[in-house]
């Protein structure tokens, strides 16, 4: 009896499992673009999460809600191998589905030009419609130039925000848009998100710059067929200040940490 009832309780505990499992979808057709589409359809009761591993580097993002999205195969050529994790306790987590793909010459600004867990938007937000606004029938170049002007000019940093974030934190686009606030992470965040709707390859650089002692956000923007550095949250504070900057930083003189 003891052996049924046991046997019993594990083809539960395997049917759950099977449940959960089932609730992960990882899209890998769009490999060539340098993007793998996530969507986790189960419970959002217990924290989800991604890891993406590649030539000795990982990344982790947090899945904020059932929604489909996309994570950025930015660590080069090779084999990765992607992870979906539901949280069990504290810091324990179990997978839920795995993939290992392989990935080579990937069509980089499709990569810098889509969403991603980090740089989350759509044409419905109202961050979105606004530079979209802003922007209209504008060319890269000036496109460009309206939204670091509105971001360096119209915004100010938060100084209370950095001491209360938690680890995982990853903005809110609309949030910052509308408290016109906030640390370097969401003024990055925004401005990847502004110009990657407008089809402009933005990217999301994390690392260490000149004149910031902690750990620093900013973008690279593809102009001309060359990225480069631009940061806002620096240069918003230098134009409070009334103090002399420029629209492109010198790159050589940062510490890229992370790319995305």
């Amino acid at each position: 009896m003891r052996y049924l009832f046991n046997f019993a309780i594990m083809l539960v505990i395997c049917f759950f499992m099977q449940l959960t499992a089932l609730a992960v979808s990882i899209d890998t057709t769009q490999i060539q673009k340098g993007l793998v589409g996530i969507q986790y359809s189960g419970t959002m009761s217990k924290i989800i999460k991604v890891t993406v591993e590649a030539n000795g580097n990982k990344n982790v993002y947090t899945v904020p809600d059932n929604t489909p999205n996309f994570v950025p195969l930015q660590m080069g050529n090779g084999t990765y191998k992607i992870t979906v994790l539901e949280n069990v306790s504290g810091t324990k987590y179990k997978p839920l589905k795995t993939e290992t793909i392989e990935v080579k010459n990937v069509d980089v600004n499709t990569m810098f030009t889509s969403p991603s867990f980090l740089a989350n938007f759509n044409a419905s937000m109202e961050a979105i419609k606004g530079y979209m606004n802003l922007t209209k029938e504008k060319q890269a170049k000036e496109a460009i130039e309206l939204v670091y002007a509105d971001l360096v000019k119209g915004y100010s940093y938060d100084f209370s925000k950095i001491n209360n974030l938690p680890t995982d934190y990853v903005p809110v686009i609309d949030e910052m848009y509308k408290k016109k606030a906030g640390i370097c992470y969401d003024y990055t965040v925004l401005m990847a998100a502004a110009l990657r709707s407008k089809g402009i390859p933005t990217k999301i650089v994390m690392g260490y710059a000149p004149g910031v002692k902690e750990y620093h956000a900013w973008n690279e923007i593809l102009i001309d067929g060359k990225w480069v550095a631009v940061d806002t949250t620096y240069d918003s504070q230098m134009y409070k200040a009334k103090v002399e900057y420029s629209f492109a930083k010198d790159a050589s003189k940062r510490s890229v940490v992370k790319i995305y």
